[in-house]
């Protein structure tokens, strides 16, 4: 009888881990956008990238940085969900050829240099500027208002690609599943993300999503380009109210852009993070 108590002990100690494990598997939670009307969001977008290139037969890199800190208040719409995203900061520091280009939205001086003066023209109309992104409960984009950001392809790319909303299941999803959605940031090219995203781990406060996209363009600004790459990362949402707390992402990318009859190769590698919270 002992001995068979001491086995049905241990048969338990075997199965308790693969218990947990199920029970910890089997917990489902439905993601969708539950954003109040006047809420109020701070975000901070950083991005390090590398960018190599031919021009003239010779291989030359850029290396850049950008900061931006953005404000997000929220309006309801039709049960959709505006999001009215004004740029409050940005800082950007290029590297080229061992010289070094600052530009920083909060220091005048940064804008004297002879070399940045064209760049802060034109960053210094997005400083202080909104646009609008209207959302549905699942994160589908429904329309765009870019505003002053329609003529920077650059900055849009980085502050509408992905990174701060995720599209989301019309079903409960549990650990391990994955779903695909399809993300075009901007109106005026064909650049598409298709993304599969993949639930990581499930917590009272936060779920964590893998992320997995396909990066193509075959136009952008009127301008014939070929554009491949993947970015991959994760994200991490709110699961009360489906806003993305925090995400980090790797992107590769290789394209060809055609301008009056030139084609310029360029790669880019890079991470883009976004730190979010509520005010």
């Amino acid at each position: 009888m002992k001995s068979f108590k001491k086995l049905a002990m241990v048969a338990a100690l075997i199965m308790l881990p693969m218990f947990i494990v199920t029970s910890f598997a089997q917990k489902k939670v439905m993601l969708k956008y539950k954003l109040k009307e006047g809420s109020s969001f701070i975000s901070i977008t950083s991005l390090d990238q590398e960018i190599s290139f031919e021009a003239n037969g010779q291989t030359m890199s850029l290396n850049q940085e950008m900061n931006m800190k953005t404000d997000i208040v929220v309006e309801e719409n039709n049960d959709n969900f505006k999001l009215n995203t004004t740029l409050s900061t940005m800082r950007m520091v290029q590297s080229i050829f061992g010289m070094e280009i600052i530009y920083d939205s909060e220091i005048d001086s940064t804008k004297n240099d002879p070399m940045v003066k064209k760049i802060a023209e034109s960053l210094d109309k997005l400083v202080g500027s909104t646009y609008s992104v209207t959302i549905d409960e699942k994160g589908e984009i429904v329309e765009y208002d870019l505003g002053s950001f329609v003529d920077n392809s650059d900055v849009t790319n980085n502050l509408t690609s992905g990174n701060s909303y995720a599209n989301f299941p019309d079903h409960k999803v549990a650990v391990g599943d994955s779903w695909d959605a399809d993300i075009t940031p901007l109106k005026d090219s064909d650049m598409s993300y298709h993304t599969t995203y993949t639930v990581l781990k499930i917590k009272k406060k936060a779920v964590t999503l893998g992320v997995k996209s396909k990066i193509t363009a075959n136009k952008l600004k009127d301008m014939d380009s070929k554009i491949d790459g993947t970015i991959t990362g994760e994200m991490i949402i709110d699961p009360k109210t489906g806003w993305t707390m925090s995400s980090e992402m790797d992107m590769e990318m290789t394209m060809e852009m055609n301008q009056g009859g030139n084609t310029f190769p360029a790669t880019i590698s890079g991470t883009v993070g976004v730190e979010s919270q509520e005010k």
